[in-house]
């Protein structure tokens, strides 16, 4: 499958799960909730930033993981084409998000992100190439390796 198919073919649940994968996956489970709760303000609050799960996820330029140029791009295709062929998800961190994606939709996890609507990494908004929003942003709550603000909503 090409990835234009393979993204043609997500669900709300599984686009979220994958960019949960390419986000936060290395976080703790506070850290993948609270990137899940940006997620979710965006997809309750259709803006520039797409509507729905999927067209949030997908939106360019918005989540690296699904940039063509990113590390990560390899492994968040890769199970997305798994959870498109509808495999089992398997091990590791990936039952967890897929936990987490469940709740986040079904709203029966908390916002752990307090409101907020942007995130970055923490190395990335105290480099010199942290994006213009962000060096004009105070932020909302630091969680895990992830700072989360406000700009919106």
């Amino acid at each position: 499958m090409t990835r234009e198919q393979i993204k043609a073919a997500l669900t709300d649940r599984d686009a979220l799960i994958c960019t949960l994968l390419g986000e936060a996956a290395s976080e703790p489970i506070e850290g993948q909730v609270a990137v899940a709760s940006v997620i979710r303000r965006r997809a309750l609050n259709p803006r520039w930033w797409g509507s729905g799960y999927k067209g949030v996820c997908l939106k360019p330029s918005q989540f690296s993981c699904w940039w063509e140029q990113n590390g990560n791009t390899e492994a968040v295709y890769a199970l997305a084409e798994h959870l498109v062929k509808r495999l089992p998800l398997g091990g590791g961190v990936l039952p967890q998000l897929q936990w987490i994606a469940e709740g986040i939709i079904g709203e029966q996890i908390r916002d752990r992100a307090k409101g907020s609507d942007h995130y970055l990494t923490v190395a990335l908004y105290g480099s010199m190439k942290a994006p213009e929003w962000a060096r004009q942003a105070t932020p909302v709550v630091k969680v895990g390796s992830h700072q989360f603000f406000r700009l919106e909503l």
